[in-house]
């Protein structure tokens, strides 16, 4: 963002070197500094979404991270016997859901599941969703669904 900001500036000064013609009036050293501190204080406000667009407004990160803890102490009666104490922490899960808005009617959604002791990231979920509401009454879910009844 700074190089941006720096470049823009040696362009708005080279451009104002090399046509002075275009202004009604010259400025001064400080009018410019003036004028420079004014745009840079315009872009700070704007919101940094230039790598994503608007697409920036349209994602939704969501996850889940499951840690397990265990603790165990040890308690010989015999004194011969040194007492043990023993704590464990292991991640257990991570989850990371991204839902897009496509369109107005269209998204899409994808949840990656990992598991402890189950090998590589697992793609869990992933469905499109046309949803018509009120302008065509069409619902559809198409993808790789859990249902939310039956057995498991």
């Amino acid at each position: 963002m700074k190089k941006f900001v720096w470049m823009m500036i040696v362009c708005l000064v080279t451009s104002m070197m090399l046509l002075p013609h275009a202004f009604a009036r010259e400025l001064s050293n400080y009018e410019l500094l003036e004028r420079i501190t004014k745009l840079e204080d315009q872009l700070a406000e704007q919101p940094d979404t230039a790598i994503l667009g608007s697409w920036a407004e349209r994602i939704t990160l969501s996850g889940l991270v499951e840690a397990e803890v265990g603790y165990e102490k040890i308690d010989f009666d015999d004194p011969a016997q040194d007492d043990e104490d023993s704590s464990d922490i292991s991640l257990a899960t991570v989850e990371l859901g991204i839902d897009v808005a496509v369109a107005e009617h269209v998204s899409g959604s994808v949840l990656l599941l990992w598991e402890e002791g189950e090998g590589p990231v697992d793609v869990d979920e992933a469905f499109i969703l046309l949803n018509g509401e009120d302008v065509l009454p069409i619902f559809l879910r198409a993808g790789k669904i859990y249902v939310p009844f039956g057995d498991f």
